[in-house]
């Protein structure tokens, strides 16, 4: 068995930001898009976070994800990791889990034209492309940076041959078993006089800790 190894940040066992539902969320490590304003400037170093082997890493993350077997992958541009991502999402398909988020910088089109490892979308639920654009930042959507960032219905979208786009403009509020409600940042703020919600990571964010 070839060993295939990823390049990795961190993972964050149990997310309600990082996609619908309850996730457990690996962030890749290194990214040259280098997106102004991005959040997670810190794992932009290639050099930076840690080795794993990809099949271990599918292990922990389907076990982290338990009975909601759902798992978002993203980054720094798990993209540029190519051969380790095809591997990663392989085997998490193998572990039964069909509910893949991928974030990415890069645009559906690009991945269509220039990525030979774009065959893992086999295996991929839902696809969030496009660079951050700080100015289209908005903090009413939920489950991605900014407005141009498209959520993508990748086996659709692969039948269709052309993206068909989810619809997750509509405000989301999740309550969390244990009892936290979650809500996009400007919904948040709109609420804030029936109380103080406590400050919660925001998608794709990992706070600058290791």
């Amino acid at each position: 068995m070839n060993h295939v190894t990823a390049r990795i940040h961190k993972i964050v066992p149990r997310s309600y930001v990082d996609g619908p539902g309850c996730r457990s969320v690996v962030f890749f490590q290194g990214c040259t898009l280098a997106c102004p304003g991005c959040q997670n400037r810190h794992i932009w170093p290639s050099e930076g976070g840690q080795s794993v082997d990809t099949d271990d890493l599918a292990e922990t993350l389907a076990l982290l994800a338990g009975e909601s077997e759902a798992v978002t992958i993203s980054g720094g541009e798990p993209w540029q990791q190519p051969e380790a991502l095809f591997s990663l999402v392989l085997e998490l398909y193998q572990r039964g889990i069909d509910d893949i988020v991928l974030y990415t910088g890069y645009t559906w089109e690009e991945i269509q034209d220039y990525f030979p490892a774009r065959f893992c979308l086999l295996y991929i639920k839902t696809l969030v492309d496009g660079r951050f654009i700080q100015p289209l930042d908005d903090p009413m959507i939920a489950w991605r940076g900014s407005r141009n960032q498209r959520p993508i219905d990748v086996q659709a979208s692969l039948i269709a041959g052309h993206p068909v786009i989810l619809d997750w403009d509509s405000p989301q509020v999740v309550v969390t078993p244990a009892g936290n409600i979650l809500l996009p940042a400007g919904l948040a703020e709109a609420f804030s006089t029936i109380g103080a919600p406590a400050p919660t990571r925001m998608c794709g964010q990992t706070r600058g800790q290791p």
